[in-house]
């Protein structure tokens, strides 16, 4: 009787329905059931601000799963999205420069004129990515400034000591993406 119980259909779809629940509820909460409801954690309560104000600079979104989101034209320069999913996510124009894209996921992602200068993408992924225009390397020095994180204080503008050298540090950026064409076997 119990293997009649759960084999038909009516109880075989309940079951199947109550399983998916149990599997797609345990994890990280994706992005789209974040915005509307009351943030409980940092990374939900900047997540809001990254959709509500368009922006979140400087802000800790690590392991983010931001998927699908329309993020056109944000700023997050300077942020922290390190291993965050940002697959099939429209992010044309935005502001990435300087940003922590280590083990990032851009998979099939609009990040067309997307500026990504400054950025660390060590290990990130941008198959299927729509990469026009998009800038990647070092910034100018020019355009370089100061974290959001420093405030302007008298202790943080006062002279620089003797020992502290004015040379610029660099290090080997990001190289610009190239795609090759696979051959053609007749």
């Amino acid at each position: 009787m119990i293997n009649k119980f759960l084999c038909s259909s009516k109880t075989l779809n309940q079951t199947l329905a109550i399983i998916v629940c149990i599997i797609c509820s345990s994890g990280i909460t994706p992005a789209e059931q974040i915005i509307d409801e009351k943030p409980k954690n940092e990374l939900e309560v900047n997540i809001q601000k990254l959709t509500q104000e368009r922006g979140c600079r400087g802000c800790n979104l690590k392991g983010a799963v931001l998927n699908g989101l329309n993020l056109k034209e944000v700023d997050l320069s300077y942020a922290n999205l390190n291993f965050a999913r940002l697959n099939l996510a429209t992010l044309r124009g935005a502001n990435l420069q300087k940003a922590s894209l280590l083990g990032t996921s851009f998979n099939g992602a609009d990040v067309s004129e997307v500026d990504f200068r400054g950025a660390d993408t060590t290990g990130a992924s941008f198959l299927g990515a729509y990469t026009l225009d998009a800038l990647f390397g070092d910034l100018p020095e020019e355009e370089s400034s100061v974290p959001p994180t420093l405030e302007s204080t008298a202790e943080n503008t006062a002279e620089p000591d003797e020992r502290i050298t004015s040379e610029p540090i660099s290090a080997p950026g990001p190289k610009k993406l190239e795609f090759i064409s696979p051959a053609i076997v007749d």
